[in-house]
């Protein structure tokens, strides 16, 4: 595996005290921490760094099933198997449960994946990695379980084969993973600052009830509204979601981040909180 010159520790609180530490919390970290550097609402969130999965993925164990991976198809279920079952290191369990632990400070967290090639410009990688939602940050083998999924997850075949048809190279491939506070969620949705689905210059707004995972895997259609890329008048104040405050946010985050963005929100009943933006 690769190496990089940062020396961070396995687990950074975003916004990271240290510009540096933006090439060791993946692609939806860096996405957070821009973010959070902008003054956007985010829930208070964590990386666990690629130095951190590279730690735990260098041991003999973990090889072997990846090396396989590189060879032929292996089954989810087989790699997911060999990373349940290899040991991480005491002191890198213990900073990550510790980390875990005083970013959920009683209450659950999401763990999500921010693999190093992931939320690009030209690659998103959405849909194809492993991430678990209410996580109990007071269980230790709950928090380790689920870090150990998200990082089986990289050498999952779906992705595999996605980063061999774009040409890149497997060690080039490191996954860090996003520790968040879990939102209460009253809806849930994304928002495209761009509409994908139209040559007109407009926001597309897709919203369901409860947490937004129903929606980004399809299982659950969408109440959806298209509103003007320019600050819209008449939107309605007492509709089922704050779309005024979801539009300026969505103004601001481009801003912050650059091109058009697609962003993951949920909405507690009194606050709007962005949880994810990719180009």
């Amino acid at each position: 595996m690769t190496a990089t010159s940062v020396d961070a520790p396995p687990v950074v609180p975003l916004p990271a005290a240290d510009a540096s530490l933006a090439t060791v919390i993946g692609g939806k970290g860096r996405g957070l921490d821009r973010l959070l550097r902008a003054g956007l609402p985010v829930p208070s969130a964590a990386a666990i760094t690629t130095q951190a999965y590279r730690q735990f993925a260098d041991g003999p164990n973990i090889q072997a099933v990846i090396d396989q991976t590189r060879r032929t198809s292996v089954p989810a279920s087989t790699v997911d198997q060999a990373f349940l079952a290899a040991p991480i290191q005491p002191d890198l369990a213990e900073q990550i449960v510790a980390g875990a632990r005083d970013l959920g400070n009683g209450g659950p967290i999401a763990v999500r994946s921010s693999a190093s090639v992931e939320d690009m410009a030209s690659l998103s990688f959405a849909g194809q990695y492993h991430s678990s939602l209410s996580v109990d940050s007071t269980d230790p083998a709950a928090v380790l379980h689920a870090v150990r999924l998200t990082w089986a997850s990289l050498w999952h075949p779906a992705p595999c084969a996605y980063r061999r048809t774009w040409g890149i190279r497997d060690e080039a491939a490191m996954m860090a993973v996003v520790l968040m506070r879990m939102v209460d969620a009253r809806m849930a949705g994304v928002m495209f600052t761009l509409d994908p689905a139209s040559s007109v210059p407009r926001m597309r707004i897709e919203a369901v009830n409860g947490l937004a995972d129903v929606l980004v895997s399809g299982e659950r259609t969408p109440t959806v509204w298209l509103v003007s890329r320019e600050p819209p008048t008449g939107l309605p104040a007492d509709g089922p979601v704050p779309l005024a405050e979801l539009t300026d946010l969505g103004r601001r985050a481009e801003q912050a981040l650059g091109p058009a963005q697609d962003i993951e929100w949920a909405w507690d009943g009194s606050s709007v909180w962005l949880v994810q933006s990719r180009p």
